[in-house]
C-alpha cells in the first residue's frame, strides 16, 4: 500500500520564488493519499496549476511518488537526479545540477518560468543545491544564500553537514569548468581547488534582503501559500 512519506504532512508544498527557482516538497499521485483530506494533498497537478513551472528538477532517491509523465505531459520539462538523503551531494551532481538549470535559462522560450526543485521536503537536499547555485553561479555567500532560502521556503535547513559544505564551498570556489591552472610537479588526476579563481565573485557578492530577487516574473497563487 502507497503511502505518504514521514513528517511530509509537517511542511508547505512550496515557499515563495528565489531568483528562477521555487523549492517544492515532492508532490505525491493520487494513490498516495487514502484517508488524507483534500486540503491537506499535493499533486503534481496542484503543482502545475498553482506554479508558473518550466522545469522540475526530482532529487529524491527513488522513482515511487509519482509519474514523470504528469509533468511533461503538461509541457513541464522533468530532470531527475538521484540523491541520497543526509549525505552531501558529491559535486559532479552539483555541475550537473547547474548546467541543467543554465541550459533552461538560456533557453528564450522559457522566460516567465521557473525551476521547480524537490526533495522530500523541499527543505535540505533541495536547499544545498538551491544555494550552491546561488553561490556559484550568483556570488553569494554562504551564509547570504542560506538565509535567503530559509527565508523563502519558510523552513531551516537543518542538516549541519550541508550547511558546512556549503560554506567550505564559497571559501573554495570550486569552478565548473574545471581549475583553471595546475601546478607542474602534480601529476595526480585529481582537480584542484582554486581560492576565489576569478575577480567576478568580489564584484558580485550579495546581501540578504527580502527584496533581492533579480527575476520578477510571480507564479500563480493558490489555497496552498
Amino acid at each position: 500500500m502507497s503511502r505518504i512519506p514521514d513528517r511530509w504532512l509537517k511542511y508547505s508544498p512550496y515557499g515563495d520564488t528565489i531568483d528562477r527557482f521555487i523549492a517544492l516538497k515532492v508532490p505525491l499521485s493520487e494513490k498516495h493519499f487514502t484517508g488524507i483530506p483534500e486540503a491537506k494533498r499535493f499533486t503534481p497537478t496542484d503543482a502545475i496549476e498553482t506554479l508558473s513551472l518550466g522545469l522540475i528538477i526530482d532529487l529524491t532517491n527513488t522513482t515511487r511518488y509519482y509519474d514523470p509523465n504528469e509533468f511533461t505531459d503538461n509541457s513541464v520539462e522533468y530532470q531527475k537526479l538521484f540523491v541520497r538523503g543526509h549525505a552531501v551531494p558529491e559535486f559532479s551532481i552539483v555541475k550537473r545540477f547547474v548546467s541543467r538549470v543554465k541550459q533552461f535559462i538560456r533557453d528564450r522560450s522559457n522566460r516567465g518560468k521557473y525551476v521547480g526543485v524537490h526533495c522530500t521536503h523541499g527543505l535540505n537536499r533541495t536547499g544545498y543545491l538551491v544555494c550552491a547555485y546561488l553561490i556559484l553561479e550568483l556570488g553569494y555567500r554562504a551564509k547570504d544564500a542560506i538565509k535567503l532560502f530559509n527565508h523563502k521556503r519558510g523552513h531551516q535547513m537543518e542538516r549541519v553537514n550541508y550547511l558546512n559544505s556549503l560554506y567550505e564551498m564559497e571559501r573554495s570556489r570550486k569552478t565548473l569548468t574545471g581549475p583553471r591552472y595546475r601546478p607542474r610537479d602534480d601529476r595526480r588526476n585529481t582537480s584542484i581547488i582554486v581560492s576565489n579563481p576569478d575577480h567576478r565573485y568580489r564584484r558580485r557578492h550579495h546581501s540578504y534582503s527580502p527584496h533581492n530577487d533579480r527575476y520578477q516574473a510571480m507564479p500563480k497563487r493558490t489555497v496552498f501559500e
